[in-house]
């Protein structure tokens, strides 16, 4: 039996906390960052008005963002309701989640494993690492840390189960896993992951290509029927609700890159340097290195399932960090961003228990060499200290929105989303000048960008000083953005007008104004609809708009 909870666990658990909140605790300095977070948050006029039974039902009955996530919608209102709409309550929040996931894994680990110390020690590791810093510090990931919450739950629920097996505690299961998806859905990876802890630390079965062993895993796979359904049933949702990007790559070119993706996750966990919000997408296939990936990927998985027998923890945490990625691989998941440090929240779980487990075995093989010990424990404790100080200094980038589109730019390359967001906080600061040449570098790397096209034709239709030549390049620039707006067309049909004024089309901009207002009162936005109609009445006059 284990043990029941003692001071050395006290301690630890505090130990746990005061690393958290060392590492991570610049966030409540931050503010919120025009990346998500207005959408999510700061501008979203349910969220705004804090925890009240039409807020619950809107969560319930409405995809928001492109994705239903009630309780995700719900905890930020209750923010607002304990804190205020201020971004400090939301940083908060997500710090007290994160320290608290910290301290489950912690306890999930021991209680599988019977190992106090390197239970503690990987749950460390894993929750200071500078990759936290995005699924910690930014409001819009409350998903990682509220999912993270119910997936541990769900894991200690387990370890119940399969000590007391029965319908109770399956559901208990069933209903945490219930409330991760509701939160994010990455935790459809869940029945598969406790299929890996079946074989260790659980024991409940031999390796899978054993004699025998085949009756066994089926029924293991059988008691988590209701996991599997779950996991079926939001997959489908998310691809529902869930617009991605890239549609038309193919599937040969979506292998080939999947591969070389969980490399470069893996370069960014022994090695995060140069951590950026958003690191742009680059599909075209290099097939001499997507074959060497796919080659050296080969290779490890052939290594782990080698050392099944002798060193479990190698092949359950190697495989726990691929299943973990596999949702959120390049090519499965397509979209703008070629990966992301968020997306290792679950997956480094396995890839850190396997290091310290393996680590741990060395250590015992150092009984009675002191000195091996004493250097051994001394890089631990530097290697600790160094991923503290590398996640307080990535924290200090997200700051604010300037800061962290600036930082962006700095270490990636072609990055018209930096560009292009950046842009936005100078126009709203006033600096358009300098938003003008963002937008322009954002489009050169992303000419289909409906969102830039919009935002650099209205910086040229509203400019004081704007030229006759200039007034038909944003009336070009703004038609362009209407034809490939996907969303949104009120909004570009409010610039396409700004622009046809600026050329002095004055009957065409009040009608295409006309348009825009009613497209905007049609989903609710009445700030922008009364705006649209100052607007109109500068049309009717026969004057342009201008800022």
């Amino acid at each position: 039996m284990v043990p029941h909870p003692s001071r050395w666990n006290a301690a630890a658990l505090v130990l746990l906390v005061a690393l958290v909140f060392g590492a991570f605790g610049g966030a409540l300095q931050c503010g919120f960052v025009r990346f998500d977070d207005h959408g999510y948050v700061y501008e979203n006029p349910v969220v705004a008005q804090g925890l009240t039974a039409a807020g619950v039902r809107w969560a319930f009955t409405t995809v928001w963002q492109q994705w239903w996530l009630p309780l995700l919608w719900i905890s930020f209102m209750a923010d607002v309701d304990v804190f205020g709409p201020g971004p400090w309550g939301h940083h908060l929040a997500n710090l007290m989640l994160h320290a608290a996931n910290a301290v489950l894994c912690f306890w999930f680990l021991y209680r599988a494993t019977g190992a106090r110390g390197r239970s503690w020690l990987a749950a460390a590791l894993w929750a200071v690492h500078p990759l936290r810093v995005e699924s910690v510090v930014w409001i819009t990931e409350r998903k990682d840390v509220l999912s993270g919450l119910f997936f541990f739950l769900a894991l200690l629920a387990y370890l119940r189960y399969v000590r007391q097996p029965g319908f109770r505690h399956m559901a208990a299961v069933s209903a945490a896993m219930l409330a991760g998806l509701m939160s994010k859905a990455t935790v459809i990876v869940l029945p598969a992951l406790l299929l890996l802890l079946d074989y260790w630390p659980l024991r409940r079965a031999g390796l899978p290509w054993t004699r025998g062993a085949s009756r066994r895993w089926l029924r293991l796979a059988g008691e988590k029927t209701p996991l599997f359904v779950l996991a079926a049933i939001f997959a489908v949702v998310n691809l529902h609700t869930h617009e991605g990007g890239a549609g038309t790559v193919a599937w040969s070119a979506r292998l080939a890159l999947m591969a070389g993706n969980v490399w470069t996750y893996l370069r960014l966990v022994f090695w995060p340097a140069r951590l950026a919000f958003f690191y742009p997408e680059n599909d075209v296939v290099a097939w001499g290195p997507a074959l060497a990936a796919l080659a050296g990927t080969l290779a490890v998985l052939a290594w782990l399932a080698s050392q099944g027998r002798r060193r479990p923890w190698l092949l359950v945490g190697g495989l726990w960090f691929g299943v973990a990625l596999l949702p959120i691989l390049r090519g499965i998941r397509l979209g703008l961003a070629a990966y992301a440090d968020r997306f290792t929240y679950l997956p480094a779980v396995g890839l850190t228990l396997a290091v310290v487990w393996g680590a741990g075995e060395i250590w015992e093989r150092w009984r009675g060499r002191r000195l091996l010990r004493v250097m051994a424990g001394t890089l631990a404790l530097a290697l600790g200290l160094g991923l503290v100080g590398a996640a307080r200094r990535q924290t200090e980038t997200w700051r604010d929105s300037e800061t962290l589109f600036r930082r962006g730019l700095a270490v990636t390359e072609n990055n018209s989303v930096a560009h292009a967001n950046l842009a936005t906080c100078l126009q709203e600061t006033g600096r358009k000048t300098e938003a003008r040449a963002h937008l322009e570098a954002a489009l050169a790397i992303k000419p289909d960008r409906a969102d830039v096209l919009n935002n650099l034709a209205w910086v040229l239709a509203t400019d004081p000083a704007a030229t006759p030549e200039q007034a038909v390049r944003a009336r070009d620039l703004a038609r362009r953005a209407v034809y490939l707006a996907p969303k949104d067309l009120h909004a570009m049909l409010d610039t396409l007008a700004a622009a046809q004024a600026a050329c002095g089309d004055y009957v065409t901009a009040w009608q295409t104004a006309e348009q825009a207002r009613a497209g905007a009162l049609a989903q609710g936005n009445l700030p922008l609809a009364r705006r649209i109609e100052t607007r109109m009445q500068r049309y009717r006059a026969g004057q342009p708009y201008r800022e």
